[in-house]
């Protein structure tokens, strides 16, 4: 629904209780997004506009109706994201009445990057690679192909 760069603004805003929230471009979702707000499945005709976001830091749906209404979709991936609030996490607390935790891969908030992508893509999402190393600079490095080549590998400082 946000780009990145407008998600780490808001993010940023939302950290202080009374900072005034930017502007931001707010798109369609699209993947199936269920709001800590309302505890119910976001609509297309729902407005996540700045009066929506700063709800998220003040009351919020139980946590259990959250994910009951998300299992309710049959989703097969569920990835948390956000700070932890002490709520716990979807995969402890998946609701027994709808699919259990073996139908759905969860990426929790406790996961690093590179997991988090890694379960994703495990999961048969579609990854960008190129994008998640983007601004990195490598260079091929030559090494031994069996470990009995005798020779130093010191990488030479310039």
């Amino acid at each position: 629904a946000l780009s990145l760069e407008d998600g780490l603004r808001l993010a940023v805003a939302l950290s202080g209780p009374e900072a005034a929230l930017p502007q931001v471009a707010v798109n369609r979702p699209s993947t199936t997004m269920v709001s800590s707000v309302t505890g119910v499945v976001l609509q297309p005709s729902d407005i996540l506009d700045n009066t929506h976001w700063r709800k998220l830091t003040g009351d919020t749906a139980a946590f259990e109706t959250c994910l009951e209404a998300l299992a309710g979709t049959g989703v097969e991936l569920v990835a948390e994201i956000g700070g932890s609030d002490g709520a716990g996490t979807a995969a402890g607390q998946w609701p027994s009445g709808g699919p259990d935790a073996a139908a759905a891969t969860f990426v929790d908030r406790s996961s690093s990057f590179p997991d988090a992508v890694a379960r994703a893509y495990e999961a048969g999402a579609s990854v960008a690679f190129a994008g998640l190393f983007a601004g990195e600079t490598r260079r091929r490095v030559s090494i031994p192909g069996y470990a009995f080549q005798r020779r130093s590998l010191w990488v030479q400082s310039r």
